[in-house]
């Protein structure tokens, strides 16, 4: 996902157990939100279900990524 307006998608994670993918996206204000999660996730097919989850806070985040 490309970068719009007030929200970035800073992860894409494919899992296995209840969902098959995790995005995390950033917005700036609950607007941009609305509009990634029901313009443009909800619309893609295929897609059954949508999960929102806000961070209130974030104490710890790193990104210490090894080189393959």
């Amino acid at each position: 996902m490309t970068p719009k307006s007030g929200w970035t998608a800073c992860a894409m994670i494919m899992a296995a157990g209840s969902v098959d993918l995790l995005v995390e996206v950033i917005a700036t204000n609950p607007d941009d939100l609305y509009e990634i999660i029901n313009r443009r996730i909800r619309t893609i097919p295929g897609v059954r279900a949508v999960e929102t989850f806000t961070y209130y806070r974030t104490h710890t985040q790193r990104f210490a990524w090894a080189a393959h």
